[in-house]
């Protein structure tokens, strides 16, 4: 599955140049994943139709010189994403919570592209759906996970740093760096290793088990001996399975 991934980025990215210029549509739903592409020599400005980002949720990588900025407008409820020179990912992944109470999961792709805007369409939102159950839903989730991608502290967690061996799963090497331990979830902070000698890619789903909320890698694409950081939320008692 992996391969078939890999080729179909890289179809995809043969039909770029003609898109250098057009704006982008994308579809969304609530909890769901948006697949888009980002400029890497200038801005990239996201927009929800019907709807405004409140906040996003993203762990900097690299030395900050050359890191992606995500940045919410909180006029007009826009993301800005300004890629600089010499930013060492091909990609980037980050949460973004709406006004009204969506939340969205951004994997991105840099393009060889000028500045472009991407609007973000979530039929439910642009009806008016009223989402603010939603947002009392994600709310400590998206706290815990600002938490933990700034190694602060939050009131009902109790931090620990657990001295556990590391796991090695194929290539790559899992370690637990902290965890969040709540009344109601439970947050982990992963480093993962890889000790292959070939690239690999790191998806959320594979850290992901049954009763995850939410999942966030720092760098997806990690090259021989390259490491990352991976932020994972579940609830702190799963439902046990149907019998």
């Amino acid at each position: 599955m992996r391969l078939i991934r890999q080729i179909l980025v890289t179809s995809v990215a043969l039909f770029l140049p003609a898109l250098a210029h057009a704006d982008s549509h994308v579809p969304a739903t609530d909890g769901g994943e948006v697949q888009c592409y980002l400029a890497a020599r200038g801005v990239t400005r996201i927009s929800l139709v019907g709807d405004a980002f409140a906040s996003s949720v993203r762990r900097p990588v690299g030395d900050g010189q050359a890191d992606i900025a995500v940045q919410s407008e909180p006029t007009r409820g826009d993301i800005y994403v300004s890629v600089p020179d010499g930013f060492p990912g091909p990609s980037l992944s980050f949460f973004a919570i709406s006004r009204k109470g969506f939340t969205y999961k951004f994997r991105c792709t840099l393009t060889q592209t000028d500045a472009q805007q991407i609007f973000v369409e979530n039929p439910a939102a642009a009806n008016g759906f009223d989402a603010r159950s939603a947002a009392q839903v994600w709310e400590t989730p998206i706290l815990l996970m600002k938490a933990m991608a700034a190694r602060l502290p939050l009131t009902g967690y109790v931090v620990t740093n657990p001295e556990v061996r590391p796991v090695q799963v194929g290539a790559l090497q899992v370690s637990a760096q902290a965890v969040y331990d709540g009344p109601d979830m439970l947050g982990k902070v992963l480093r993962i290793t890889n000790t292959g000698t070939r690239d690999t890619d790191v998806s959320e789903s594979d850290l992901s088990p049954p009763n995850t909320l939410l999942a966030s890698i720092a760098h997806p694409h990690l090259r021989p001996h390259e490491a990352t950081e991976a932020f994972v939320v579940m609830r702190a008692n799963p439902a046990p399975p149907a019998r």
